[in-house]
C-alpha cells in the first residue's frame, strides 16, 4: 500500500569482473543502472564517457536465432500452449545448450535449409509466372532465339486490346508494318508484328497510343511448345525437392527448443552487455550508477561483496532528480496492481492508489454485469485458468475477486441469468427472494440512488486522500485550500440539501450555510498562490464555478445502473427466445438450449467487457484526479527476461 522507497547507489568494479558482477546483479534484478548521460558522474566529469561500442556480434546472433526460430514456427505441427507459452527446462539442459555447440550447428542447418527453400519457392514462382505467361502463344512455332536475329525487320511480341485491333492493324499496315495474330489471351490477342528498322519508331508510336503490352521471351530457347512442357517438368522437379526439403525442416523443429534456449541466453547476454557500454568507465573501472529499493540495498550489498575488485555504497540524490517508481501491496490488494499501471505510475512522492481503488473497482464491476449466474460462470473458468497458467497471473486474480463481486451483486438484485429462475425454475424463486434486496427493472430507483451515492462517496474519499497525504507531507497550505476546503464545501451543500427536503433538521440551515460561505471565500482566494491578486482571483473564481464539474464526476456513475440493467434486459430477451424456439414442434427441444447457451454466453462477454472498460474508466477520469497527477517513471531493474523458456532448478553460471 505504499511507494517503494528507492536508494540511489554508486558500484565501481575492475573491468576485469564487471561481466560476471552484472550476470549476478541481471539474475538478483535488484538494480536499475542508468546510462552515462543520465548519471551524476558523468555530469561532474564530462571525460567520463560510456565504451559506447555496440555489442554486434551478439546482436547478429540474436537475430539470426529469432530469424531461425520464426522460419521453424512455420512448419511446426504442434501448437502453443496460450495458458504456458513458455516451455519448462532443467537447469542442466539450460546450462547444456549454452555450453555446447549442438545449437549452433542446427543453427547452421536451419539457415541452409531456409536458403535453400528460398530459393525453390523463388525459381518456383518465376517458373509459375512462365507457364502463366505461353498459353496464348503456344501455336507460334518459330524459335524464340530467332525472333531477335533479323537482320533489316523487328520482330515485336505483346498483347493488343481487342477494342484497339482494327485501329491498330489499319495504323501497322500505313507504316507497312506486318500484324499477325497468335492466340487468344486475356484483355487481347497475342500478336506478332514485323516492322521494317526505318518505321519501328512511327509502330511503337502507334503501339504506346493503343495500349499495347510488350511480351519478351528474353533468356529462353526453343519453341512456345517446348518452353511450356520444360516448365511443367521443371514445376514438378521443384515441387519434389520442397516436399523433401519441407520434411528434413519438420524434423529440424522438433529441435526448436535448443534454438530458444540458445535464444534467451543470448537475449539476456545482450542486455548485459548493451548496459555495460553505455555506462561511464576509465581505463581500468566500470562504474554503475543506479537505483535499487531500499529494503534489496543489504541484498545489493551481499552481491557485490562477492567480488574483491567490486565497492558499492549509496550516494546522494541530485537536486531536482526524480527516482523511478514502484509500488508494493499487500497479498489481497496485488491484483488490483494491474489497474495501477495500466494508468502509468504515481510520481515518487505521490501516493499508491491500488489499495483505495480495489474495493471500489471490484464492487462497481459486480454492479455494472449484475448477475450472479455469470459471476459464477467467470469464477469457476478464471479458477481453472489460475491452475492452468504459467504467465503473469495477475489479472485473473483481479478477474476472480471481480467475479465473487458480481455473484454478490447479482443475489442482491435477482440477477441469475436474466429472470432465468422465474421463467424456467420457478421452485427456486423463494430462495431467490429471500437473497434479494431490490429487482432493479421493478424498483430502478434504488439503482439510481445507490449507484450516485457510490460515485460521491469514491469522489469524497479521493479528496480526503488528497488531503491527508499532503497533511503528511507537511504541505499543510496545500491541505486546507485544495482539499479540505472541498470536504467541507461539498459535503455542506450536500446536507443542506437534505435539510431543505425535510430528510434532516431545518434548524440546521443556518448553521450549513455558513458551512458552505466560509469554504467557498478560501476557495476563491487560496486554491490559486502564485502570481498577482488579479490572476489569483480570477482562476479563484474558476475553481469554484468548477464544483459543477464535481456534479458532472457524480452523475457519471449513474453507468454503474445503466450497464447493470442492460445486462438483465438483455438476459431477458435470451430467455423469451429460448421460449419461443422451445415451442417450435419436432426441434424446438434441441435447438432451445442453443440458443439459452449462446445468448446467454454473448451478453457475457459483451457484458464483462463493458465492465471491465467502465470501471477502469471510473477510476481513471472520476477517482485518480482527485488525489492523484501520475507521472512517475517505472523501476525497470536489469533482470532475466526469458522469451520462451522456463529454468526450474538451480542454474550454473552462464557462459559469455
Amino acid at each position: 500500500m505504499a511507494i517503494s522507497e528507492m536508494a540511489k547507489v554508486l558500484i565501481v568494479c575492475h573491468q576485469s569482473q564487471v561481466s560476471p558482477l552484472m550476470e549476478d546483479l541481471q539474475k538478483a534484478g535488484v538494480v536499475e543502472i542508468m546510462e552515462a548521460p543520465a548519471t551524476a558522474l558523468a555530469k561532474q566529469w564530462p571525460d567520463l564517457c560510456a565504451e559506447g561500442k555496440r555489442p554486434r556480434d551478439l546482436e547478429e546472433r540474436v537475430g539470426r536465432l529469432g530469424q531461425a526460430i520464426a522460419f521453424l514456427d512455420e512448419y511446426r505441427k504442434d501448437t502453443t500452449n496460450f495458458l504456458r507459452p513458455q516451455h519448462e527446462v532443467s537447469a542442466g539442459q539450460y546450462t547444456g545448450v549454452v555450453t555446447g555447440e549442438e545449437a549452433l550447428e542446427i543453427l547452421g542447418r536451419v539457415e541452409q535449409a531456409r536458403t535453400e527453400m528460398e530459393g525453390l519457392v523463388n525459381e518456383r514462382k518465376e517458373v509459375e509466372t512462365t507457364l502463366e505467361m505461353l498459353p496464348p502463344w503456344l501455336a507460334m512455332d518459330v524459335p524464340v532465339e530467332q525472333l531477335g536475329q533479323l537482320g533489316s525487320v523487328v520482330c515485336l511480341t505483346g498483347v493488343i486490346p481487342e477494342r484497339q485491333w482494327d485501329t491498330v492493324q489499319s495504323e501497322l499496315a500505313s507504316h507497312e508494318a506486318v500484324i499477325q495474330p497468335v492466340g487468344k489471351a486475356e484483355g487481347g490477342r497475342a500478336t506478332l508484328i514485323v516492322s521494317m528498322q526505318e518505321s519501328l519508331a512511327e509502330v511503337q508510336k502507334a503501339l504506346r497510343a493503343a495500349d499495347f503490352k510488350a511480351v519478351t521471351f528474353e533468356g529462353m530457347t526453343g519453341t512456345i511448345q517446348e518452353i511450356f512442357d520444360a516448365s511443367q517438368k521443371r514445376i514438378e522437379t521443384l515441387d519434389a525437392s520442397i516436399s523433401s526439403l519441407r520434411q528434413e525442416i519438420e524434423t529440424l523443429t522438433e529441435k526448436r527448443l535448443s534454438l530458444q534456449i540458445l535464444f534467451d541466453h543470448c537475449s539476456n547476454l545482450l542486455a548485459r552487455e548493451q548496459t555495460r557500454v553505455s555506462v561511464p568507465t576509465t581505463d581500468r573501472t566500470v562504474l554503475l550508477e543506479g537505483w535499487v529499493k531500499r529494503r534489496e540495498y543489504v541484498r545489493l550489498r551481499e552481491i557485490v561483496s562477492r567480488f574483491d575488485a567490486c565497492w558499492t555504497d549509496e550516494i546522494p540524490v541530485e537536486e531536482g532528480e526524480e527516482p523511478p517508481v514502484d509500488i508494493e501491496n499487500r497479498k489481497s490488494f496485488r491484483p488490483f496492481e494491474v489497474v495501477t499501471r495500466l494508468y502509468g505510475m504515481p510520481g515518487a512522492k505521490e501516493v499508491d492508489p491500488t489499495a483505495f481503488l480495489a474495493p471500489f473497482f471490484a464492487l462497481f464491476f459486480g454492479l455494472c454485469l449484475t448477475d450472479a449466474g455469470y459471476g459464477l460462470i467467470l469464477v469457476g473458468l478464471l479458477a481453472y485458468l489460475v491452475t492452468k497458467m504459467r504467465a503473469d497471473k495477475t489479472l485473473i486474480w483481479l478477474l476472480i475477486i471481480s467475479s465473487v463481486s458480481t455473484v454478490v451483486a447479482g443475489a442482491v438484485t435477482g440477477g441469475w441469468f436474466g429472470d432465468g429462475i422465474q421463467q424456467f425454475v420457478p421452485g427456486l424463486n423463494g430462495l431467490r427472494n429471500a437473497m434479494m434486496w431490490f429487482d432493479p427493472l421493478e424498483d430502478p430507483m434504488k439503482f439510481f440512488i445507490l449507484s450516485l451515492a457510490l460515485g460521491y462517496i469514491q469522489i469524497i474519499f479521493g479528496v480526503g486522500i488528497g488531503f491527508v497525504h499532503a497533511f503528511r507531507q507537511g504541505r499543510y497550505t496545500a491541505a486546507v485550500f485544495d482539499y479540505l476546503t472541498w470536504l467541507v464545501f461539498l459535503n455542506s451543500v450536500l446536507l443542506l440539501g437534505f435539510a431543505k427536503s425535510g430528510a434532516l433538521p431545518a434548524s440546521l440551515v443556518g448553521v450549513l450555510t455558513w458551512t458552505i460561505i466560509i469554504p467557498a471565500v478560501m476557495i476563491f482566494l487560496g486554491s490559486h498562490r502564485e502570481g498577482g491578486w488579479g490572476g489569483r482571483l480570477g482562476m479563484g473564481a474558476y475553481s469554484l464555478f468548477s464544483a459543477i464539474f464535481f456534479l458532472g464526476d457524480v452523475l457519471s456513475y449513474l453507468r454503474l445502473m445503466a450497464l447493470g440493467m442492460a445486462t438483465a434486459g438483455l438476459g431477458m430477451a435470451v430467455n423469451v427466445m429460448t421460449k419461443v424456439v422451445f415451442d417450435i414442434p419436432k426441434i424446438g427441444w434441441l435447438l432451445a438450449p442453443l440458443v439459452f447457451v449462446g445468448g446467454h454466453v454473448f451478453n457475457l462477454v459483451l457484458n464483462a467487457l463493458g465492465a471491465f472498460v467502465h470501471t477502469l474508466r471510473l477510476q481513471y477520469v472520476e477517482f485518480f484526479p482527485k488525489f492523484l497527477e501520475g507521472g512517475g517513471r517505472e523501476f525497470k531493474p536489469m533482470q532475466i527476461a526469458n522469451r520462451y523458456v522456463c529454468v526450474t532448478g538451480e542454474s550454473e553460471p552462464e557462459r559469455s
